[in-house]
């Protein structure tokens, strides 16, 4: 069994996170009205928008 790069591992991880980031940030420019607000006053009690 042969050993884990961490640079491969750390650039897959990194790479997987940023694409990750960028779909919510899309769905979040496209679905608006519905997106992460409900998500993030279950998350964050004190989270107010407005």
């Amino acid at each position: 069994m042969s050993k884990l790069h961490f640079k491969s591992v750390a650039l897959a991880i990194g790479t997987f996170l940023a694409l990750l980031f960028v779909l919510c940030l899309i769905y979040g420019l496209l679905f608006h009205e519905s997106a992460m607000h409900d998500a993030w006053q279950t998350l964050l009690p004190s989270f107010r928008c407005g």
